[in-house]
């Protein structure tokens, strides 16, 4: 006998040669398999408060039509699964209830076809959430007499359980143990006043939100009642207006659970052991009052506190003085202008002087400075705070006190330093020149006079590499400008200048080097201004001759522009600043010219090269 094994897809089956391997007639051509879905795709799970929300896709190879899915789950501390009981259907989406809160599950989904029931996914896991509340947000405590306010934000979440249908506040003395719960309903406002608590106490207290699921997490905090005692007042301070009083003034102390009734206020003299009360009557809202009856210009200390039905608060205190009825000091102390022999003084009143003590007179003071004893200037005022000062040394230094008076003495003082002038100009700045062959006009720069006017300019010279100066004689003027004669042709010079005054010579200016000149004329210059025929030009002329050697003739030079060959005119009855006129020339034609001045010493340059042109 033979035995054959036939294997067709999934199932086996044993034949045995002639005779069936069962009781029923089995034939190999009667087996057929078929294979099984594949597992549901994108599987999801959203967990929430003891459940868990499934979603999926369908199978990628689906084999045949499917007519079910079915669910199954375990806890991750079981290995049984569970399939979950939802009759028969293709939606591709299930909810899974009855799970325990926060507790770790595996999920899975199976297709069913006419083939059977498919491959599972991938078990999936997921967490049901508890439905309990987080703990609130930003709790916070209002102290009141008998009762604390307390506020929070809701809890960040409720964990899947729900709204916030109230709140459970719990509270105990701080240092005991024992909780009470505040009896206040069921509400979801996020606040609550806990009531019937003692003044002065510190409290503990915890704050839970409820869902339909329960309490959540509980968050403590910390608040105190108040004693009803008011608090220190406030900002305390004062000032003076007059010679025997003190306002006196604060910023309201905190009532701390109680109102104020009663500000009391109370001095003494600086350096004395006995406080006086202010009579100011009985008020709970008064935050200033006068203290009269005083002594001027002396220091007290004064306290304020409030009073309230639980006590008085602790004392605020200051020290004040009465004002002594003495001005200020001047201001902006100054000499604007000044002499040989006398000062000007100005000043301006004290910043503060109080209608109840004006100034009644300002005294100065003044000594030589360096030295120790202060006298009264003798002033001739020209107003209140404007005097001159008569009488005093020139080039001398002097300080000045000025003090103010009232009726009830005089005030600290303001100083100032002056100085009178020398009389003696200062050094003359500077000099400059006009040299010619002979002689150089000396120009001095008028210097600062000093407090006296300048009766002469003294100008010295000497050649160059001489160490004598000469003093140029050219009597007493005032004009700065001085013309130094005698000199040498093309000789090089130094000069010094100062002036002079009634009080003597100021310093000398910087020693200037200046050369003389050659004594042949300047650069003759033929201006572009004149008129013209069609055969002659008139040009107006300048040239500067030198003083010492006066013009002898001019030379006249012409040609047509851009000739080679010059036409010289000599001619000697000219003066620097007379017309020339050329004669003799073509119509329409440019021409150049130019002029050079001749005197005994030769003859000077040619100035520019001017262009002329005849009409036509």
């Amino acid at each position: 006998m033979r035995r054959a094994l036939l294997t067709l897809g999934l199932a086996l089956v044993t034949v045995v040669s002639g005779v069936p391997a069962s009781a029923s007639a089995v034939t190999a051509s009667a087996v057929t398999t078929t294979a099984l879905s594949s597992a549901p795709t994108a599987v999801t799970a959203i967990a929430g408060a003891g459940t868990v929300q499934l979603a999926w896709g369908a199978p990628a190879t689906p084999s045949g039509t499917v007519s079910d899915y079915v669910v199954q789950y375990r806890l991750t501390t079981s290995s049984t699964y569970t399939t979950v009981v939802d009759g028969v259907s293709t939606d591709l989406a299930a909810t899974i209830t009855g799970l325990k809160r926060g507790s770790s599950y595996y999920v899975k989904v199976a297709a069913v076809t006419e083939s059977g029931r498919g491959t599972f996914s991938s078990p999936k896991l997921v967490k049901t959430l508890t439905g309990l509340p987080s703990g609130v947000v930003r709790p916070f405590a209002l102290s009141q007499l008998t009762a604390i306010g307390l506020g929070w934000d809701p809890p960040a979440t409720t964990n899947g359980g729900g709204p916030v249908i109230d709140y459970v506040v719990r509270y105990r003395v701080l240092g005991t143990t024992t909780w009470k719960t505040f009896l206040d309903g069921v509400s979801d406002a996020p606040s609550v006043v806990v009531t019937g608590l003692t003044r002065s106490r510190s409290y503990a207290f915890t704050v839970q939100a409820v869902t339909a699921f329960g309490r959540g997490a509980a968050v403590s905090l910390q608040g105190s009642t108040f004693n009803g005692i008011p608090s220190r007042v406030r900002y305390l301070g004062g000032s003076t207006y007059g010679v025997d009083h003190l306002y006196v003034s604060w910023a309201e102390a905190y009532a701390l659970g109680s109102p104020v009734t009663d500000y009391v206020v109370q001095y003494r003299q600086l350096g004395y052991t006995t406080w006086r009360t202010h009579a100011d009557g009985v008020s709970g809202t008064l935050t200033q009052t006068e203290i009269t009856g005083l002594k001027r210009g002396v220091t007290y200390e004064v306290k304020v506190w409030a009073k309230s039905l639980y006590g008085s608060g602790s004392s605020s205190t200051t020290r004040l003085t009465v004002d002594n009825g003495l001005p200020g000091a001047p201001r902006f102390f100054s000499s604007p202008s000044t002499a040989v022999d006398s000062l000007t003084l100005q000043w301006a009143a004290p910043g503060a002087s109080w209608p109840d003590y004006p100034i009644t007179s300002y005294t100065v003071l003044m000594r030589k400075t360096g030295t120790t004893t202060w006298r009264e200037a003798a002033l001739e005022y020209h107003g209140a705070t404007h005097a001159t000062v008569p009488g005093l040394t020139r080039g001398t230094s002097y300080e000045f006190a000025v003090y103010a008076s009232t009726v009830y003495g005089r005030g600290p003082s303001t100083r100032l330093t002056a100085v009178t002038l020398t009389g003696v100009p200062s050094a003359v700045p500077s000099i400059e020149f006009e040299p010619s062959a002979h002689r150089v006009v000396v120009k001095s720069q008028n210097p600062w006079e000093n407090g006296s006017p300048i009766v002469d300019y003294v100008v010295r010279y000497r050649p160059v590499g001489s160490t004598t100066w000469r003093v140029f004689d050219d009597g007493v003027s005032t004009t700065p400008w001085v013309t130094v004669t005698g000199l040498s042709r093309l000789t090089a010079y130094e000069f010094s200048a100062h002036a002079v005054s009634a009080y003597g010579a100021g310093l000398a200016s910087p020693v200037v080097r200046a050369s003389t000149l050659s004594g042949v004329p300047s650069a003759a210059i033929v201006t572009s201004t004149g008129t013209r025929t069609s055969t002659s030009v008139t040009n107006l002329l300048r040239v500067t001759p030198d003083p010492d050697y006066p013009i002898t003739s001019y030379e006249i030079d012409y040609r047509v522009y851009g000739g080679s060959q010059w036409t010289t005119l000599t001619l000697t009855a000219l003066d620097p600043d007379d017309m020339i006129t050329i004669e003799g020339l073509s119509p329409s034609t440019t021409y150049e010219v130019r002029v050079r001045a001749i005197s005994s010493q030769g003859a000077g340059p040619y100035g520019f090269t001017q262009y002329v042109y005849t009409r036509s």
